[in-house]
């Protein structure tokens, strides 16, 4: 994978953690959106991200867990 290539799969996680909802929605809708809890919301939230991380730094030939 070239350094281009490699940039392009950062912004595109990059893009798509932006697009996550705010730690205030979720605590506020929640409920209506997910049909949890705030906080499970905001749990599996961060298991997201972190999903996302390590998917992340997978495509691009990286060790997640160093």
């Amino acid at each position: 994978m070239t350094d281009r290539e490699k940039y392009i799969v950062a912004i595109e996680c990059l893009k798509r953690i932006a697009n996550y909802q705010s730690s205030e929605d979720l605590l506020e809708d929640s409920e209506d959106d997910w049909g949890v809890e705030g906080a499970e919301a905001l749990e599996m939230a961060y298991e997201n991200l972190q999903w996302e991380a390590e998917n992340t730094l997978k495509r691009l030939g990286e060790d997640p867990k160093k």
